[in-house]
């Protein structure tokens, strides 16, 4: 059996230790956090290891980075990998996921999402309870999917970008790098990088 340390401490790090917990193939053996409050203490019935840097050196053990905010995951990420940290991808066992989807490292895929045919996922991507990702889309390293998202086909949404909950994006939509896609939201065109879009249909409001 696989052994898993959770980064992360917030609601997605005691989402990704009950995900686990319904996994038959790995098993969780404690979070580790840069927020030493939490050093030594039990959360979900699972140890506070110490600070991210508990795994180095550690082969025996695997990670998933469950930091909801992109831009933090991926910073945390970029630096444990640098020291040889390796990263599993968690899949509820409720998560419907088609065999000719391609789903990268370090990913976490909640309860009762559906990945559709032909969908390609990078590395460390969040996809949230009940969100659904239809025929040909890509989702390229770091995006977030809260809950409820529809992404529907041959959307692109690029590195970074982080998309509210139940916001609907239409087919053949790009969502730009570093983007944030307010709650609710329906995309009907593409929305360039690193702004803010809201509405329906979305606008963008502000640059980030």
């Amino acid at each position: 059996m696989k052994q898993i340390v959770i980064i992360g401490t917030g609601g997605h790090g005691r989402e990704a230790a009950w995900i686990i917990s319904r996994c038959k193939e790995i098993q969780a053996v404690g979070f580790v956090t840069n927020d030493r409050t939490f050093h030594g203490k039990t959360l979900c019935n699972l140890p506070v290891l110490g600070s991210p840097e508990w795994l180095y050196g550690r082969s025996d053990v695997l990670a998933v980075c469950a930091i909801g905010n992109p831009k933090t995951r991926e910073k945390v990420v970029t630096e444990l990998s640098a020291n040889g940290v390796r990263f599993i991808t968690v899949i509820d066992p409720s998560a419907e996921v088609c065999e000719f989807a391609e789903i990268g490292e370090g990913c976490l895929i909640f309860p009762n999402t559906i990945i559709s045919t032909q969908v390609n996922i990078g590395n460390h991507v969040h996809i949230n309870a009940k969100s659904s990702v239809c025929h040909d889309s890509i989702l390229e390293n770091f995006v977030t999917l809260a809950p409820g998202v529809n992404v529907c086909g041959n959307v692109t949404i690029k590195h970074g970008a982080d998309i509210g909950v139940g916001a609907s994006i239409i087919q053949k939509t790009t969502i730009g790098s570093g983007s944030i896609i307010g709650a609710g939201a329906v995309v009907i065109k593409d929305i360039p990088e690193n702004v803010v879009a809201v509405g329906v249909p979305a606008k963008t409001i502000k640059l980030r």
